[in-house]
């Protein structure tokens, strides 16, 4: 994909160093809509994305394997009907990063409802 125009919300890259990044489109010029979140709870006790204003959206983070983060992207207006645009979140784990290939394996969990926080596998709560 293309990250020079608008279409995504977070980007994936492995710097010079070998450190995997996850680059929230802000990061790269776009609309800073987008964010990531670090988390230091496991990837099953985050239930809730966080109405947190401290989203990192304008820089890149560092993803070392196990470590949990929760996403929200730009806000979303296709689906959302009556309520407008609204973000949705998710959150992910990283399983493991192979410079080699420059790929990651992630554990991910999104809530398609827009502006739905709820984490959880089924139907969200709030």
């Amino acid at each position: 994909m293309r990250t020079d125009q608008p279409g995504f919300d977070i980007a994936f890259d492995i710097d010079a160093a070998g450190t995997p990044l996850m680059y929230p489109a802000g990061a790269l010029g776009l609309p800073a809509d987008a964010g990531i979140l670090k988390m230091s709870s496991t990837f099953d006790e985050v239930t809730t994305a966080p109405p947190s204003t401290d989203f990192v959206a304008d820089r890149p983070l560092a993803i070392p394997a196990e470590t949990v983060f929760v996403v929200r992207s730009a806000p979303f207006g296709g689906d959302c009907g009556i309520t407008g645009a609204l973000p949705r979140y998710g959150k992910f784990r990283v399983f493991s990063v192979d410079p080699a290939t420059r790929s990651v394996a992630l554990e991910i969990l999104i809530n398609v409802n827009c502006g739905y926080r709820d984490l959880r596998p089924g139907v969200p709560i709030t």
